[in-house]
């Protein structure tokens, strides 16, 4: 009999921020997922439905800053990427020591989510 194939993943604490009490989920998703399959869990995971066009903006691991789209509409800054081309080993070392070594290869990260300029 097979032994079950360990993929490498790691466990996100995705939270909203200025909430009481704090709303919050935990995911796990392979080291190998977009910023798009990402977008796709939280909204699956706190039940929305994906009515709003969503960015990602930050630094990766080189300290090179990111801006990373949904959609490529035209409308964003020059450089700004799609999220389905993006891993999100690009924007963090799963392997840091920052990040907790939990069993079957996880990695734990927390994220905090912020309501976008013109509300729901």
């Amino acid at each position: 009999m097979e032994s079950p194939t360990t993929v490498p993943a790691v466990e996100l604490r995705i939270s909203i921020s200025e909430t009481e009490p704090l709303i919050w989920r935990q995911l796990v998703l392979p080291e190998t997922a977009t910023v798009a399959e990402l977008h796709g869990a939280i909204q699956t995971a706190f039940g929305w439905k994906d009515a709003h066009l969503y960015a990602v903006a930050g630094h990766d691991r080189a300290g090179k800053k990111r801006i990373i789209m949904g959609v490529d509409d035209g409308d964003g800054p020059a450089g700004t990427e799609l999220a389905a081309d993006v891993r999100l080993t690009e924007l963090f070392d799963p392997h840091s020591p920052g990040l907790s070594d939990l069993p079957c290869s996880t990695r734990t990260l927390s994220l905090a989510l912020t309501e976008p300029c013109g509300g729901p």
